[in-house]
């Protein structure tokens, strides 16, 4: 693997973090019109740069930056305002308590990460390109369609615990996580299940494997 592609995988790695580092500071602020704007913006933004890039140049390191770009472009309005309202000093009891959140949640996207990919690289090197392919496909159709969902219910229960947390009726917080959870289970379990009954189908028409 040459260092260009390993710098612009760091590079992508960076962009998308930053993405949703911006994102979750406009959920907790309960701004859900600027975080739909973002996703917009990043959206937008991918779309026509990597197909320009990928029009213009033929080459998918070029192509993979111009989405990094994307990424960033979503996060200017979000990126200003922390810029303008960055703290005056460092608070280290506050770090610690980020890190604290943060490393369980770093763990377990390390995990996915490495379950995901290394499933990909298996399927790759014990098997050829052809079917890694049509492995990919079909995971992303399946992943997207459900993460779509789960992103939308989970934004919006995440707003509410929140606001549960920074409450003082302990009975309070314990009630929201549960219907939280509830409705999360609700909304997914059916559709796994009914993705998981027309697999076969699903799989004969969008990537033509039956």
């Amino acid at each position: 693997m040459s260092i260009s592609v390993c710098l612009l995988g760091l590079g992508l790695a960076w962009t998308f973090s930053w993405f949703e580092f911006a994102s979750q500071i406009e959920i907790v602020n309960f701004r859900p019109i600027s975080y739909l704007k973002m996703n917009v913006m990043r959206a937008v933004a991918v779309l026509f740069g990597a197909v320009g890039a990928a029009w213009y140049t033929h080459d998918p390191l070029w192509t993979a930056a111009a989405m990094g770009v994307g990424f960033l472009f979503g996060t200017v309005g979000t990126t200003w305002k922390i810029l303008r309202n960055r703290p005056e000093r460092f608070d280290p009891v506050l770090a610690r308590e980020i890190f604290a959140f943060g490393l369980p949640l770093a763990a377990s996207k390390t995990l996915n990460a490495i379950i995901v990919n290394g499933t990909r690289m298996l399927v790759g090197v014990l098997d050829s390109a052809a079917p890694l392919g049509l492995y990919t496909a079909s995971f992303l159709l399946v992943q997207n369609s459900l993460t779509v969902i789960a992103n939308g219910v989970s934004t919006a229960g995440y707003q509410l615990a929140v606001r549960a947390v920074d409450g003082d009726d302990p009975e309070a917080k314990r009630r929201q996580i549960r219907e939280n959870g509830a409705f999360l289970l609700a909304v997914l379990a059916p559709m796994c299940l009914g993705m998981a009954l027309t697999a076969r189908n699903l799989a004969f028409v969008c990537v033509g494997v039956k």
